[in-house]
């Protein structure tokens, strides 16, 4: 996906954070949370959240967690 495109990517990206290993991006955007795979920017998971998120704090070793603020 064109990430640059605000429209194309759910609105304004409100923070951003990388796996420790640099091979996925996790996004905070309103009240969502996006993984993509650096690569090929291809989505590899969206999850709603009803409140909102302020900031990615921390992806785990393994990539298998992601600790937010909200």
């Amino acid at each position: 996906p064109d990430l640059s495109d605000p429209k194309k990517r759910g609105g304004a990206a409100a923070f951003a954070g990388w796996s420790p290993d640099g091979t996925r991006l996790v996004v905070a955007s309103g009240r969502r949370l996006r993984v993509f795979d650096a690569a090929s920017l291809r989505p590899l998971h969206d999850s709603p959240f009803e409140g909102e998120y302020r900031r990615v704090r921390a992806v785990s070793p393994d990539g298998r967690f992601v600790a937010c603020v909200a």
